[in-house]
């Protein structure tokens, strides 16, 4: 969230976890479809902000095209049930220029860790409230016709992440793919 400026939407806030680290000046919207998350957020909601939170579905924003200068998601496109056309709504709300910011465990790079991967993933979705943990969410990043602009990659125990930031290229009309 550090250096966002203008107005900023959270796909999938959950508990609100990244409030406290939004720049003062930033007018922010937050979506969220879990009815259980978007009510413990209200309770951990800091007094005299200016948080819009809205309930829905990331692949149905219920927003005008190129109505925010930056969309940021952590842990939530391996639960949205079709990530790639949320990754379009992303492009469509973002302005020409406006940067999508990512934190996301993704598909291994390994043989290996991939088919792991893939065996946990049916179980692990049954527990982790819809999480898959083989998403290639870079790719569709990069699919929707984002240009990357950051990419780190880590491991949290034994989860492979990204930590990233893309640019809506100017000039680019929604749906339109590189």
């Amino acid at each position: 969230m550090a250096g966002l400026e203008g107005h900023v939407l959270e796909i999938g806030y959950g508990v609100g976890s990244n409030w406290r680290f939004l720049p003062a000046a930033t007018a922010y919207t937050g979506i969220e479809r879990d009815p259980f998350m978007r009510a413990r957020a209200t309770r951990h909601m800091p007094l005299a902000t200016n948080l819009a939170l809205v309930g829905g579905d990331a692949e149905r924003l219920p927003f005008a095209d190129e109505a925010f200068d930056a969309v940021a998601a952590t842990l939530v496109f391996c639960t949205i049930s079709d990530p790639v056309a949320a990754m379009s709504e992303v492009l469509r709300v973002l302005k020409p220029g406006g940067q999508f910011r990512f934190f996301e465990h993704v598909r291994a790079g390994s043989g290996f860790g991939e088919k792991m991967q893939d065996l946990a993933t049916p179980l692990w979705r049954r527990i982790g409230a819809g999480c898959c943990l083989n998403r290639d969410t870079v790719a569709t990043v990069v699919d929707a016709g984002f240009e990357i602009v950051s990419l780190r990659r880590l491991r949290q125990g034994p989860l492979p992440m990204v930590v990233g930031a893309a640019r809506r290229p100017a000039g680019t009309q929604e749906g339109e793919s590189k």
